[in-house]
């Protein structure tokens, strides 16, 4: 992933960035989240978040790497909802 503009809120995608690397249920990380979860069928590592005015987002936990101008960050974790609902008042993310 890219960050671009001015924004700190705004993302911009590369036409064909690399996939993410989703966590196995056995990483350090996913065992440090407040509620991890596992995918039985992928053996992955599941987040959970909900949000004050009642949004929630629940998917896969992974690491990527950042790129900000000429500097790479990599291993960045990042959940990748794709069960999202609510308003997400005031919430920033990316579309995986």
């Amino acid at each position: 992933m890219e960050i671009t503009g001015s924004s700190p809120t705004r993302f911009s995608t590369r036409e064909n960035p690399p996939p993410f690397s989703s966590l196995p249920c056995s990483s350090p990380l996913c065992r440090h989240l407040d509620s991890p979860g596992c995918s039985s069928k992928s053996k992955t590592c599941l987040y959970q978040v909900s949000y004050g005015d009642g949004s929630f987002t629940f998917d896969d936990f992974s690491t990527e790497t950042l790129t900000f101008r000429h500097s790479k960050i990599p291993k960045v974790a990042l959940g990748c909802g794709h069960d999202n609902e609510g308003l997400f008042v005031g919430a920033v993310g990316e579309a995986c």
